[in-house]
């Protein structure tokens, strides 16, 4: 039976590309472990009731949106129509 073999180069690229999907896989799983961390966080102080730590979740150009109602943008807006839903 004869045996095939490859040019270096070609084990090269399959080594380094197979490397890359493992790196791509860990980064895919790190971010999912975050997201799931925060909305966790979230979670907790809003049904802890606590505004003030549910707007530090907020960015400065946050736009929250609501079925039937008009987009909600930035902090102070959001921090204005979280009370109604964390009451």
């Amino acid at each position: 039976m004869e045996q095939l073999m490859l040019p270096p180069r070609t084990c090269a690229i399959g080594v380094v590309g197979m490397i890359m999907m493992a790196e791509a896989a860990m980064v895919q799983d790190r971010i999912k472990a975050t997201i799931e961390r925060l909305n966790r966080e979230y979670s907790q102080v809003y049904n802890a009731g606590q505004l003030e730590k549910v707007l530090d979740f907020f960015a400065e150009d946050a736009v929250t949106l609501s079925p039937g109602q008009a987009p909600v943008r930035g902090p102070d807006a959001v921090g204005g129509s979280v009370p109604a839903t964390i009451i």
